[in-house]
């Protein structure tokens, strides 16, 4: 699955002939394709296991809903502080 990324990043280094704004387009498009063939790999098995294991269902909840949760919640519990705010006078016309 490496192969199309690799192939395309030696592509855009050597081959850059031509400066238009349809060419760099096309490179930016082939880009993203070839980057997602990359990571389809990795995506692929994660979704896969992800549906057929009821355990692995669990441990990814427990993961992104407990554990995420709990930083996020206490987080926001530090950031719901109030402090005063001091103002410096520099001329008699501030007040």
């Amino acid at each position: 699955m490496i192969l199309p990324y690799v192939l395309e990043r030696i592509y855009m280094v050597s081959f850059k002939i031509n400066n238009s704004g349809l060419y760099d387009a096309i490179l930016i498009l082939i880009d993203d394709v070839a980057y997602s063939f990359f990571h389809i790999n990795y995506a692929g098995s994660f979704y896969l296991f992800l549906i057929s294991s009821k355990r692995f269902r669990r441990q990814v909840k427990y993961a992104f809903i407990q554990k995420f949760w709990e930083i996020y919640c206490t987080r926001r519990k530090h950031q719901n502080q109030v402090f005063p705010i001091t103002q410096s006078c520099i001329s008699e016309d501030d007040f």
